[in-house]
């Protein structure tokens, strides 16, 4: 299994021949035999007409790298499941959940920071700017959405980065840029070249801020390999507090992560549960992508990790 995940992370970057539809399917049916077997597959069929929210925790670095998200089941289509949901679970020494925050009644902040740095590949943030205006814009309309503020900080350096979260509390820190298994990639002081900020100052500057959600939209986020004992960059933040992390296990284009985190902001900001929100995001990448021969491999990019009970992160 950890080798398909190598095959699949090579046709992203190699280009080498992408997996069939059919074969991508195949894979997650052999992923869902794994994890459902005997009475505990037929209790899950018994089970299956309800939505199902289905949380893996192991500390197993093998079975941690398994990309169980491409996860299928044989009575269904290839790809997401609309009424079945998928998240890691973190083990955390202090379990308490946090207490959902009303949509309705209160102001969700949104902080956006983006680092476009030399080196890399462009990261077109203009456009994924008026991508994300478009849709906190949209959720402003009407008389039932959620009161949203969206602060941007662009250029990101470790000082704005670390200023901005000091001046006020914020809901959901949306990071978007270049990363990697031990950091994120931010413009160094007076210059547009990257520097890492190495995973530890990172979750500590995050953490503090105590936002109810941090989402990764850089490449290799919630990858995770032998050398990394405590986990991934999105799991070192749940540990340090943060209820709930939205990484990626393999490299995404841009345009697939405004496809997904459109399609997220939207159900988050109306029904407030992360694990749906992530999924129906993993929905709307496999509709773009619909009528290809190659399998839509992106909808399995994106990781979801939480805390335990911490799905609902926010109340209608």
């Amino acid at each position: 299994m950890i080798d398909k995940r190598d095959q699949l992370e090579k046709s992203l970057t190699d280009d080498a021949d992408r997996p069939t539809v059919a074969e991508l399917k195949a894979f997650g049916v052999v992923l869902g035999k794994t994890l459902f077997s005997g009475s505990v597959n037929e209790l899950f069929y018994a089970a299956s007409r309800r939505h199902i929210q289905i949380t893996l925790c192991t500390s197993d670095t093998r079975l941690k790298q398994v990309p169980w998200e491409y996860i299928v089941w044989p009575d269904v289509n290839e790809g997401p499941h609309a009424r079945r949901t998928f998240a890691r679970s973190v083990p955390v020494s202090n379990g308490e959940e946090r207490k959902a925050k009303s949509i309705s009644n209160s102001l969700i902040a949104v902080l956006v920071i983006g680092a476009d740095v030399l080196g890399r590949e462009r990261i077109p943030w203009n456009e994924t700017k008026e991508n994300l205006e478009r849709i906190i814009g949209a959720r402003m309309q009407g008389l039932s959405t959620a009161r949203i503020t969206m602060e941007l900080v662009e250029g990101a350096t470790r000082k704005t980065v670390r200023d901005a979260l000091e001046q006020k509390p914020y809901d959901i820190v949306h990071f978007i840029g270049h990363g990697r298994p031990d950091g994120i990639f931010l413009r160094g002081e007076g210059q547009q070249r990257g520097v890492v900020l190495p995973t530890d100052a990172f979750s500590k500057m995050i953490s503090d801020a105590e936002p109810a959600l941090v989402i990764l939209s850089a490449c290799d986020t919630a990858l995770i390999k032998d050398v990394q004992p405590l986990g991934t960059i999105a799991e070192t933040l749940v540990r340090s507090g943060v209820p709930a992390v939205v990484a990626n296990q393999l490299p995404i284009s841009v345009s697939s992560i405004a496809d997904f985190t459109g399609a997220l902001y939207r159900s988050l900001l109306t029904d407030g549960n992360i694990d749906v929100a992530v999924n129906k995001g993993r929905i709307a990448l496999v509709k773009e992508m619909e009528g290809l021969r190659s399998a839509p491999i992106e909808w399995g990019i994106p990781v979801l990790y939480r805390r335990p009970g911490c799905s609902q992160l926010f109340t209608p």
